[in-house]
């Protein structure tokens, strides 16, 4: 038997095995593949030992003991399965059944439930007949609310539920009330499930057993023994969690969304949109055929219409325009193989880099001050070694609990088992904010005042990882001369944060071991966000966190793969892996990749920058796939009137969404769970999206869309499959290089990997930086670019909510998700809503110099006085109607965090609830 230092010997039913120090007699056995039967265990969880039919016997003693429970001693020799140990699990299983309903045959849970298999492996047939009375008494109590419903007949009091509250989400929820054989779990004190506080994440549905937690959808929709099961990745935020998608055989349907505990990424955790916003696939708004204008209506058209239509336009339009009269739009939703190919049709079939996508509204700031300091714009860091091995965690813009929940689930565990102390920056008091150290809650648009602040600490403290500075830095003297001429009171005056708490912060930061950084929109989407992103590379430079676990710089990526599309070149300014189209050996290599004579080496348009030309009649026709610019940009009025002023209009997406609706053409797409291909998360990690469902109607994915296109369009495009495109791909995405298929069949890699011996990339610049030295640069504060005046007094700050994403288009489509979140209820100051005559509920009017919109009142102390808090996921108070479309001169990203806004009572009573669902 191998032996491996540190390790220790057991012998399990005459097989010795090595175990490890700390480890139980379960996880050693489970590793070495050998059957123990368990009911309440979940490696996740604390081992309970609540049901006791993991016993294995002990040589030593004679005794049966847990051995989710019971620590390894070297040397020991078990025993798993015997007469006395069956014997037990019969008894223990029949003590469980004679208070369980055992009505397999309608039960929705038949084929997954653990009860039943254990109780057929276990309990004779003649002693399970006697628990099959249909005269037995059932307890008529069930929990229940928009996802999911608990029905405590069939409950076994096992606690896995209470344990998931606990132990994964810390949610507190659910406790066991009762006693002896009267005991439920319940969310206690006669609540509800919301009045708990419970916010559908239905890991608790998970982890159940048998069926007493149950999503609503499985209720009489297909069995377990009715379905099939595809693991793929989760199509909403940039977390990148898997799941496995149970269908039914015989509708097509999905019946429920389960765990895939294996995962790295996320495990057993999920969060509510995951876990059930998956509805919206079977939507009765889906588009079934391809759709053409005439005469001012859209029109059933057949595919081969569609692309006759969008051929002749096109060459017509480039005949007499030229190719930058031309704009695309990729997409974070779509898959690396479909942005690959759209920048491709951009760059190669049309001769434009005028394609950009929504990281321009969210990250792009992200990536020239990354690139800047570091040589590399992506998160520096694993989820998982941020999580676990970070002792304090810097969250700044980053409302982590819900844009990212499973990311925040991961935080709030380090926090609660004592890992890491936590410093929070947000001017809202956010859910991570009531479990931080320290809060600072600063003024919108103050960020660089308030980390210059941290860095006047440090220097005057004398607080520099010395050793790091000089060995892989550069530019140190430059910026410690900035620091040292700010005015340390005056930064914390400008950001409305107390002194003590930005010095008690920033202590706290650089003494710790290991300190990560983690920040999103609210420090990328302003007009200075390179310059916020910038002076965080140099907080984490300065105290030496960068290039080694639980360090970092670690922006959280909003869309599912919006990190893949900016790596594949949906960007106007880069190729494939970042290579710059301005560079003449880029495009040299470029040119010989894709066998084209020429290539164009000016830098395309970006988002904002397409629509403000199409407003000046230089963009005549714009290609646009799953994407909608319509109500996610910025000063939409202006955007609405872009997409009527071009001549021609292509849109690709599952719904006629608001942009669909300026178009000329649409095209009836594949959702995420009806095609095959990659997506990239945040952690840079790629991972595969599988086929789980037939599309239904007269659709196509967007890579079977682009390859048509391409082809007529003179690049021969001869890919029978996804893998095709992304063998390609990869072979000229230098970060991507080693990464097939083949080798993310189980587990995704993390770029960079050069080639196929390459075990990917957990942490970067462990040893250099990919500029060689960290470049450690000065930035001054400068304010938001539209601040609050006699006319527009308040400040409009916006962001998301866990129950929807994005535009809404998916998610208001989602039965259970719609009805937590209705329509938007617009966050205001109790001063300011006294001041102005509003009360909870009320209808009040918001204008900017842009635009205005009528929305509903809340009123908490979460946010500043003066400032106003909405969300974007709600098109009939659409926030982008207020939002300032001035550019952030480097990155091109609007300032959407920030505007001028005036605001007062509404009396008329207007439609305000979205009529989607």
């Amino acid at each position: 038997m191998l032996e491996i230092k540190n390790s220790l010997q057991i012998k399990v039913d005459g097989q010795d095995i090595i175990a490890f120090p700390d480890e139980t007699y379960l996880e050693a056995i489970q590793r070495a593949n050998i059957y123990v039967p368990t009911l309440c265990y979940e490696k996740e969880l604390i081992p309970s030992g609540a049901c006791r039919l993991c016993v294995i016997e002990m040589e030593s003693t004679g005794k049966l003991v847990s051995a989710c429970t019971t620590p390894v001693i070297d040397n020991s020799v078990v025993f798993t399965k015997n007469k006395r140990i069956d014997k037990s699990r019969e008894v223990l299983l029949e003590l469980i059944l004679a208070d369980h309903p055992l009505i397999c045959t309608v039960c929705d849970k038949q084929g997954n439930c653990s009860l039943q298999r254990l109780a057929y492996e276990y309990v004779p047939t003649e002693k399970l007949k006697k628990y099959m009375d249909p005269e037995d008494k059932i307890l008529d109590l069930v929990e229940e609310n928009e996802f999911f419903k608990l029905d405590y007949s069939m409950c076994i009091k096992c606690a896995k539920c209470v344990q998931v509250v606990e132990e994964i989400q810390h949610c507190g929820v659910l406790t066991m009330q009762g006693r002896g054989v009267n005991v439920y779990p319940t969310p206690g004190f006669d609540r509800t499930f919301t009045e708990a506080g419970c916010v559908a994440c239905g890991n608790c549905v998970t982890v159940c057993p048998v069926d007493a937690l149950k999503p609503l959808t499985l209720e009489r929709k297909g069995r377990e023994v009715d379905s099939t099961r595809t693991t793929t990745t989760c199509v909403y935020c940039g977390v990148g969690c898997q799941f496995e998608i149970v269908t039914n055989k015989r509708t097509n349907k999905i019946v429920y969304i389960d765990s895939n505990s294996n995962n790295p990424v996320n495990g057993l955790a999920l969060c509510v949109k995951g876990k059930f916003g998956w509805d919206f696939i079977h939507h009765e708004d889906r588009l079934q055929h391809p759709l053409i204008r005439k005469n001012g209506i859209l029109e059933k058209a057949t595919w081969d219409e569609a692309y006759d239509y969008i051929e002749s336009k096109y060459k017509s339009i480039l005949t007499e325009h030229g190719p930058e009269a031309f704009a695309f739009l990729s997409s974070a939703k779509c898959t690396n193989e479909e942005n690959y190919l759209m920048q491709k049709l951009s760059r190669v079939g049309i001769g434009t880099n005028n394609i950009d996508h929504c990281a321009r509204l969210c990250h792009a700031s992200t990536v020239t001050g990354l690139i800047r300091t570091l040589g590399s714009g992506a998160m520096t860091n694993s989820i998982n070694d941020l999580t676990n091995e970070a002792k304090v965690i810097f969250v700044i813009g980053s409302n982590t609990t819900e844009a990212h929940p499973v990311i925040g689930v991961k935080i709030k565990q380090a926090v609660h088992q004592g890992k890491t102390e936590l410093i929070v920056a947000d001017p809202r008091q956010i859910e991570l904010a009531r479990m931080a150290k320290i809060h600072l809650q600063q003024r919108p648009g103050t960020d660089v005042a308030i980390i210059n602040a941290m860095l006047k600490v440090i220097f005057d403290e004398d607080l520099i990882d010395k050793e790091f500075i000089e060995e892989r830095t550069e530019g140190f003297e430059q910026l410690k001369e900035k620091i040292d001429s700010e005015n340390f009171d005056e930064l914390c005056t400008i950001a409305g944060v107390p002194k003590n708490k930005v010095i008690e912060a920033a202590r706290l930061y650089a003494k710790a071991e290991t300190a990560a950084i983690v920040y999103s929109m609210g420090i990328t989407q302003h007009s200075t966000g390179t310059y916020n992103v910038v002076s965080l590379a140099n907080l984490a430079m300065v105290t030496g966190n960068l290039g080694k676990p639980g360090t970092g710089i670690n922006p959280l990526r909003g869309q599912n793969n919006v990190q893949g599309a900016c790596d594949v070149g949906a960007l106007p300014d880069v190729y494939p892996g970042y290579l710059r189209v301005a560079d003449s050996s880029s495009v040299e290599f470029f040119k010989e990749a894709w066998n084209k004579d020429t290539l164009s080496q000016i830098p395309g348009l970006t988002v904002v920058e397409i629509m403000h030309a199409a407003s000046m009649g230089k963009i005549k026709a714009m290609h646009i796939m799953g994407e909608n610019p319509a109500l996610s940009d910025p000063n939409i009025n202006k955007v609405r009137d872009a997409l009527n002023a071009v001549d021609f209009l292509v849109v690709h997406d599952l719904f006629l969404t608001e942009t669909a609706k300026y178009a000329d053409v649409v095209l009836p797409v594949m959702s995420f769970a009806e095609k095959d291909g990659t997506f990239t998360n945040t952690e840079r990690r790629v991972q595969r999206v599988r086929k789980a469902l037939n599309p239904e109607g007269d659709i196509k994915a967007d890579w079977e869309i682009l390859i048509e296109l391409l082809n007529r369009f003179g690049v021969p495009s001869n890919y029978d499959s996804p893998s095709d495109i992304f063998d390609e791909l990869a072979q000229f995405t230098g970060i991507y290089k080693g990464i097939n298929y083949k080798r993310i069949e189980t587990v995704g890699l993390q770029w960079p990997c050069r080639d196929e011996n390459d075990p990917g990339t957990k942490v970067l610049h462990v040893n250099t930086f990919t500029l060689g030295k960290g470049r450690l640069l000065p930035v001054d504060f400068e304010g938001a670019a539209e601040l609050p005046d006699e006319n527009y007094p308040m400040v409009l700050t916006t962001g998301r909510n866990l129950y929807h994403f994005h535009t809404g288009e998916m998610t208001h489509r989602s039965k259970g998700l719609h009805e937590r979140r209705p329509f938007e209820t617009t966050e205001l100051n109790p001063k300011d809503a006294e001041r102005l005559g509003i009360k909870e509920g009320d209808r009040m009017l918001l204008r900017s110099r842009r635009g205005e919109l009528v929305t509903v009142a809340k009123i908490t102390r979460k946010i500043l006085e003066g400032v106003v808090f909405m969300t974007f996921h709600h098109k009939e108070a659409a926030a982008n109607l207020l939002t300032n479309d001035v550019l952030d001169p480097f990155a091109k990203i609007p300032e959407l965090k920030v505007c001028a806004i005036y605001v007062e009572k509404h009396e008329a009573n207007i439609q305000i609830e979205s009529s989607l669902i």
